[in-house]
């Protein structure tokens, strides 16, 4: 049996820029990911690090999930724009039962104040992966970050491709 992650963003865009090395190498650890979008204008770029991808208007509309996931990831932009997400986020971490990561600038109090910093930095692979992924959204050829930074709350899971505490 393998770990399953949900990843809700906004956008392709959103998610690369700020957890793509992160994305991919969890899925090299043996993750199944799947990313539910807001905007799922070209989900090329979440294929490419190897998640599956999904709307998320039309997993929010399901009445109940088929396969709960252990871990969970979210954009501080989706957090703060859909109630539903947020309402959802803060009952995980106040239930403590599954691993919450959160990404991006503005996240809401409530949220944060649950959370530690935490960081991660992909693998040579990963770097690889997200500046292909990068290219696939049209963004600048820029140089990548040597880590991506979160807030990580719940119980998290240790193991390879882990966001650490800083």
């Amino acid at each position: 049996m393998r770990y399953r992650m949900a990843v809700v963003t906004h956008s392709a865009a959103d998610l690369v820029n700020a957890a793509g090395g992160w994305l991919f190498d969890r899925v090299m650890a043996g993750w199944d990911v799947t990313v539910l979008a807001a905007d799922l204008s070209d989900p090329l770029p979440l294929r490419i690090l190897g998640a599956t991808v999904v709307d998320l208007h039309d997993a929010m509309a399901m009445r109940r999930a088929r396969v709960v996931p252990q871990s969970f990831a979210l954009s501080a932009t989706v957090c703060a724009t859909e109630e539903r997400v947020h309402d959802w986020a803060l009952s995980c971490l106040g239930r403590g039962s599954h691993e919450v990561t959160l990404w991006g600038e503005g996240l809401p109090d409530e949220l944060g104040s649950r959370t530690t910093a935490a960081e991660h930095a992909p693998s040579r692979a990963a770097r690889a992966f997200k500046a292909r992924a990068l290219a696939a959204v049209a963004n600048p050829a820029r140089p990548l970050a040597e880590v991506e930074t979160f807030r990580i709350g719940g119980r998290p899971r240790r193991g390879r491709g882990e966001p650490l505490p800083v």
